[in-house]
């Protein structure tokens, strides 16, 4: 996406992955989304954080942007609705399109992760009451 520098603001800082991925924020945008087709749409003024990270997808909603959407979202059924006064509007994705972006999702070369103890348990073994004294 192509954005003009006097729309970015500065934003130092990192983005994490879920398997620990550091990517450096290169900044925001602060844009106008327009959801679903008129007349059964609502335009919101959505911030974007910007990385270069490889990925199949240019963009993604995070849940602050969904719940001022009021959005739900199936997976499922690829579709996001959306409270529009009296009516609801919906978003639906290509099946096409959602399957060739997993599939190029499989192929984005991955970094090497940290082996990570995800076992939150064996941190605190020896955190807990002790008795206080022998029992007969």
């Amino acid at each position: 996406m192509q954005l003009p520098a006097s729309l970015t603001q500065s934003c130092p800082g990192n983005l994490y992955g879920f398997a620990g991925e550091c990517v450096p924020i290169l900044g925001t945008v602060e844009l106008e989304t327009c959801f679903g087709e008129w007349p059964v749409s609502r335009t919101l003024l959505i911030q974007y954080t910007i990385v270069d990270a490889p990925a199949s997808y240019n963009v993604i909603i995070g849940r602050p942007a969904l719940n001022r959407l009021g959005a739900i979202v199936s997976t499922k059924h690829l579709c996001m609705k959306f409270p529009v006064g009296r009516k609801v509007g919906s978003v639906w994705a290509d099946t096409r399109v959602a399957q060739r972006c997993y599939e190029d999702s499989l192929r984005v070369k991955r970094l090497p992760s940290p082996g990570l103890d995800l076992d939150p348990r064996s941190q605190f073994e020896r955190e807990g009451p002790l008795p206080a004294e022998d029992l007969k």
